[in-house]
């Protein structure tokens, strides 16, 4: 895909040819970028919510420990 709108654009309009390369180039940097943000985030909503449910269980055990008391 990336080769046919190059060709094109050379063929078609040479003087936006800079601007489609910077803008390639960009978008191949923050696609990156965007990866590694994503793969952070899950992995602290991974630990977020097994603290959630260590919680919730520790609440429930309380709980349970301070009817039976």
């Amino acid at each position: 895909m990336f080769w046919h709108h190059l060709f094109g654009i050379l063929r078609h309009n040479p003087a936006v040819f800079e601007h489609y390369l910077a803008v390639c180039a960009h978008n191949e940097h923050f696609m990156e970028y965007r990866q590694i943000v994503k793969d952070q985030i899950e992995s602290q909503l991974q630990e977020f919510l097994a603290n959630e449910t260590r919680v919730q269980q520790q609440r429930v055990e309380t709980e349970s420990f301070a009817k039976l008391a």
